[in-house]
């Protein structure tokens, strides 16, 4: 091509890294910036194999002026994934209106055949029993944004209401008092809970 030039294996193995700076770093700026913090005020963690030779450079894009290097930080990546617990989540379909007559009875049997199917997955990757988190996916008519709101063993139909009018407030600063709230789809999330490693 006109205009490039060759480089060295040294240039290209450089420009590498910077990729793999940048792949790194956007995320964390992403993630920051999009809840209102500056990376700027905090300090970066390093975890995994390759996590201190990138440090230094990440921190520089990100603006980072410490760095904390555990000395153990080569295997934390495989530690955190040895103590993790193992999650297993199932859902299902459900174009209701929550406060339609025999919605939440639906979506209760619905939890409990989501539960056995997932707490049956858990236990035969060795886990004796499991805890299941109850969710319904709502969002309000004519929309097309829906929020999960976290349910429990007894929730009403005003829980989930309440649930979902503080998330969309939160999240998008008003409410549409008059509009009804759909039922998108029934999500459960079943966790298989790891022995601590002493």
């Amino acid at each position: 091509m006109q205009g490039s030039r060759e480089v060295s294996i040294y240039e290209a193995a450089i420009g590498y890294i910077k990729v793999a700076n940048e792949a790194m770093a956007r995320p964390i700026r992403t993630l920051t910036q999009a809840r209102g913090y500056n990376p700027k005020n905090h300090v970066l963690s390093v975890f995994g194999g390759a996590g201190a030779q990138h440090a230094c450079s990440i921190a520089r894009d990100l603006g980072v002026s410490k760095v904390l290097v555990h000395r153990y930080c080569g295997i934390l990546s495989a530690y955190g994934l040895g103590l993790a617990d193992v999650v297993k989540e199932q859902e299902t379909p459900c174009q209701l209106f929550l406060e339609a007559e025999g919605t939440l009875s639906r979506a209760e049997s619905e939890f409990d055949k989501l539960e056995q199917v997932s707490g049956a997955e858990l236990h035969e990757s060795g886990f004796a029993k499991s805890d299941h988190q109850r969710f319904l996916n709502l969002r309000y008519e004519g929309t097309d944004t829906s929020l999960m709101v976290a349910g429990g063993p007894s929730s009403d139909i005003a829980h989930y209401v309440q649930g979902f009018e503080e998330s969309h407030r939160r999240e998008f600063g008003f409410n549409l008092e008059k509009r009804r709230i759909t039922v998108d789809n029934i999500r459960v999330r079943s966790v298989g809970r790891m022995d601590v490693i002493n």
